[in-house]
């Protein structure tokens, strides 16, 4: 099953006795785009933490429903790693990992110039791994957002806000709307 990351900032984490635990807020990408985790946020009386869970742990997303239901109970849960926000961006650099979130805005640069700004992702829950970007292509196509696969990703730069990918935008355009680099069971991209 694939969703979109906007998609999956919407659910709601549902313990294995079926309790709320929290709402998911991002998703902590590793550089070969496999999900490393799931950060849901935990606040108390004086902070707000982000509490790191490994996607292992989550059974089934239910998209309709606005829930991702877990495998374990709410103290196995709460015994994920949390980070405040001092913590979670050191997470993200001292593990070369990316935040979705702040990938969504990213500026995408292809071969022969800009192609528009990253505007979600894909991600394939049954893999664990973002296998789309969604551009927004508005500058440059017809069509607001297009896809594409994130093996055609060469490099992406936190510090500039900056993907780079291995495509030009004259072979982009055929090759976003090819079939063979479409998922078996598409999903609306709105």
């Amino acid at each position: 099953m694939q969703g979109l990351f906007s998609k999956f900032k919407q659910l709601h984490l549902v313990s294995s006795q079926n309790r709320l635990v929290s709402e998911l807020t991002d998703i902590l990408i590793e550089d070969n785009w496999s999900v490393r985790a799931l950060a849901v946020c935990k606040s108390s009386k004086t902070s707000s933490y982000k509490m790191l869970v490994d996607p292992a742990k989550v059974e089934h997303i239910d998209f309709l429903d606005n829930t991702a239901h877990a495998k374990c109970d709410e103290a196995e849960l709460f015994d994920s790693p949390t980070l405040d926000q001092d913590q979670w961006r050191d997470e993200l650099q001292s593990r070369r990992c990316w935040s979705a979130a702040d990938l969504c805005g990213y500026r995408i640069r292809s071969r022969n110039g800009w192609a528009g700004n990253m505007r979600d992702l894909v991600v394939d829950v049954s893999v664990w791994k973002i296998i789309y970007g969604v551009a927004d292509t508005r500058s440059w196509l017809p069509n607001d957002s297009s896809m594409f696969p994130t093996n055609r990703i060469n490099s992406v730069c936190s510090g500039t806000g900056k993907i780079s990918v291995e495509l030009s935008q004259e072979p982009l355009v055929p090759a976003l709307n090819d079939a063979s680099l479409r998922s078996e069971n598409p999903i609306p991209l709105r």
